[in-house]
């Protein structure tokens, strides 16, 4: 009778710590509701592999897949891009990005989904960047160049009026020297 207890108490603990991993897990991957958003696919690669990009990410970064690799819908949504808000900020000589960091995930081959990973934040914008944006800052689905002042003049505008998403690289002193806009549809 010890024993048939005793079995029983293992098969309920194992069943209780069975269904707290699958409420944990799917919990854990819920996206936020105000930093949701859906995008089609780019050719675009996003930088960085950790939660704050590596210090020595180059012009050719290298991505950590936030779904398998072997998934054909997050093809070229991988690693960590950033998120554009409202709130740039020039001091002196140097512009900074209010932003925050996240990853994609694919439930569906047509619309990645946006899961923030960090506190909204600042981070400097070289004078010498390379951007590339599409719509809102030109009327176009294709990444088009945009001077550093320019950009910096509609940010805060194009910011409030829709997500901009973008793959971005940074250079040792944690100064962004590239972002690339992700095509949203």
């Amino acid at each position: 009778m010890r024993t048939t207890t005793a079995a029983r108490l293992r098969r309920t603990g194992a069943l209780g710590a069975l269904t707290a991993a699958a409420l944990l897990a799917t919990t854990a991957c819920q996206p936020e509701d105000e930093a949701q958003g859906a995008a089609s696919p780019s050719s675009t690669a996003s930088a960085g592999a950790e939660a704050s990009p590596s210090a020595d990410a180059s012009d050719a970064p290298s991505a950590t897949a936030s779904a398998t690799a072997k998934d054909p819908a997050c093809k070229g949504w991988k690693g960590i891009d950033l998120m554009l808000l409202p709130g740039v900020r020039t001091e002196g000589d140097r512009a900074y990005l209010k932003v925050q960091e996240g990853t994609w995930s694919c439930p569906r081959i047509d619309m990645p989904v946006w899961h923030t990973i960090g506190p909204k934040h600042e981070i400097p914008l070289s004078a010498t960047a390379k951007i590339t944006v599409n719509h809102p800052l030109y009327d176009t689905e294709v990444n088009k160049p945009m001077d550093v002042r320019t950009f910096l003049d509609k940010a805060d505008a194009a910011a409030t009026a829709s997500r901009m998403y973008f793959a971005y690289t940074i250079d040792k002193t944690g100064t962004v020297t590239k972002l690339d806009q992700r095509r949203m549809a």
